[in-house]
């Protein structure tokens, strides 16, 4: 492989194996006449067609009924230039049937969890409380009229009662 001219960028191992892989395409009589030069071009051309590293780069494949589709979400700070923005506008149009259909499915499903939560939390905090009433309990520990009532309670047919037991202690 020709090494780079240009000393500020070193094309990526990618982009090699890229340009190996094109060249073993092309027929030998015509591979055979590319210089260095057009080789070292094509090679840069090519690095700039790889992606760098971004900040943020999640890729995932995921089944779907009897498919696998894939996920990308790569974000970093804008390299591309104004005049190759432009070109590319029309390429990846944002409203297409799918990106609408996913961003319908998405919402919706955001909403769904979102209410059920809403719902969840709302029936939680509205539980229907035991009315704030006491109920009399018989309170074993005490065997004896004197003691029963030294504590407070009633000692009523041999037994000591609690009429201030709450079930929400």
């Amino acid at each position: 492989m020709p090494s780079s001219d240009k000393a500020s960028t070193t094309p990526s191992p990618a982009a090699q194996k890229a340009l190996e892989r094109f060249i073993r395409t092309v027929p030998p009589e015509v591979a055979n006449t590319f210089s260095e030069q057009q080789l070292d071009a094509m090679l840069h051309f090519l690095d700039s067609l790889f992606w760098k590293r971004h900040p943020i780069d999640l890729r995932t494949s995921v089944p779907f009924l009897f498919k696998r589709f894939y996920i990308v979400l790569i974000a970093g700070s804008e390299k591309r230039s104004t005049q190759r923005l432009r070109d590319e506008k029309g390429q990846t149009p944002i409203w297409t049937t799918a990106n609408i259909l996913l961003f319908l499915f998405l919402t919706s499903t955001g909403l769904f969890i979102f209410s059920a939560g809403m719902l969840i939390s709302r029936a939680h905090l509205s539980l229907p409380s035991l009315p704030n009433k006491t109920f009399p309990t018989i309170y074993p520990s005490k065997e004896n009229e004197e003691d029963c009532e030294e504590s407070g309670r009633i000692w009523r047919d041999g037994k000591c009662y609690d009429y201030e037991h709450s079930p929400d202690f």
